[in-house]
This record gives structure tokens, C-alpha cells and sequence, in this order.
């Protein structure tokens, strides 16, 4: 009997150990941007928000596998953080963005259709849907091409993006610098869909168009 007691009481410590370890990886990343940490009671999951630059930010564990999740190479086991920035007002395009070949859905998508940009090294990477195939052409200027097939390329993840939000559901993702550089990488690519113009001059190259 006092051994299944040392083992429960050990084990419980552990558990506690384990949240106050994360409790505190999360503050001091809701410290390093600035924003503020709801740490979720006192076994509760925490959850990071607020605003920059008047984007709003949402940091939260998911409870469970979303979705497609069994398409990710980790697998359903591995711990998912949840990722939201909220744009300060609507693209001015209504689009939906999402990685191609992934079975993938959400509302903001109901009603807008595929549309192709005739660059294939873009629509292999980027699943597109909008209203208006010109609307859709304008806003998808070279730097927002690149900024995309950037984010959709660079991993195997749950992703969206529509004309309010991006959201991306991170695996592993959990510790502190991690964190804080998911959310430092959302925001640069937030500022470039909300307020790259046609003019920027281009850092690199654009991706090549099609023989069409």
C-alpha cells in the first residue's frame, strides 16, 4: 500500500513539475513579446494574447489533434500549439489560402472557387480560392507570392489564411524560443499581405511564370 501511495505521490509530482516548467516557458515568452499570459488555472493549459502593432495575437495548446492532423509526420502524439493573427482590417481581396494537395476546409472557403495564378512553382505550394480571379491577380503581387510559398512550403502543417486571419497549427512548438519565433515569423508575413503595394522593389528574384 505504500508504494502505490509513493508511486501516486511521485507521479502527481511530476505532473505538477511538468506544468510549472511550462507555465513559466510560456510567461517569459508572453514577456519577450509583450503581450499577456492567461496561464489557464492551476493544471490548465496557458494561453497567450493581446496585440502588435495592432495585429491581434492568440498562443494556445490545442486539446486536441485537429482535423488532417494524421497527415503531419509526427503524428497524432505529438503536442500542437495553435497559432491565430488577426488582421487590424479585411484584405482587400476576399481570398483563402491553404497548402495545395491537403484536404483542408473552412468556412471563410464556402463559396469561393480555385483559381490558378499560371505560376507553377506558387500553385504548387499555395492552394488559392477567391471570388474574383482578377481581385485575386492583383493582390498576389511577387512579394506576397514569395512571402506565401514561404510559409506553406517550408513544413508540413495545418495552415490557413483568409482575408482576417492566418492560422497555423504548430507541432513541437511549445518551447520558449519557439514560441516566440512563430509569432515574430506570422507577423512579418501579416505585414506583408496587410500593407505591401505593387511598387516594393523585390529582394530577390520572383518565381518564374509558366510557359503559358
Amino acid at each position: 500500500m505504500e508504494v502505490i501511495v509513493l508511486v501516486l505521490v511521485t507521479a502527481a509530482a511530476v505532473v505538477i513539475g511538468l506544468h510549472v516548467a511550462r507555465r513559466r516557458r510560456w510567461q517569459r515568452a508572453a514577456l519577450r513579446l509583450r503581450l499577456r499570459l492567461d496561464q489557464g488555472g492551476f493544471l490548465g493549459s496557458p494561453v497567450i494574447a493581446g496585440s502588435i502593432d495592432g495585429f491581434k495575437v492568440l498562443v494556445r495548446l490545442t486539446g486536441a489533434a485537429p482535423a488532417g492532423v494524421s497527415e503531419h509526420p509526427h503524428g497524432r502524439g505529438s503536442p500542437c500549439t495553435f497559432f491565430r493573427i488577426t488582421f487590424p482590417s479585411p484584405l482587400h481581396a476576399d481570398v483563402h489560402f491553404s497548402p495545395a494537395g491537403v484536404a483542408q476546409g473552412t468556412k471563410a472557403a464556402v463559396g469561393l472557387r480555385a483559381i490558378a495564378t499560371g505560376v507553377h512553382m506558387f500553385d504548387d505550394v499555395v492552394a488559392t480560392r477567391g471570388r474574383s480571379e482578377a481581385g485575386v491577380r492583383r493582390f498576389l503581387t511577387p512579394v506576397r507570392r514569395r512571402a506565401l510559398a514561404r510559409f506553406f512550403g517550408e513544413r508540413r502543417s495545418l495552415r490557413f489564411i483568409d482575408s482576417n486571419v492566418i492560422v497555423s497549427h504548430e507541432w513541437n512548438c511549445v518551447q520558449e524560443d519557439a514560441i516566440v519565433a512563430a509569432v515574430r515569423g506570422l507577423l512579418v508575413l501579416a505585414h506583408c499581405l496587410v500593407y505591401s503595394k505593387d511598387e516594393t522593389v523585390p529582394e530577390e528574384p520572383d518565381l518564374p511564370p509558366s510557359d503559358a
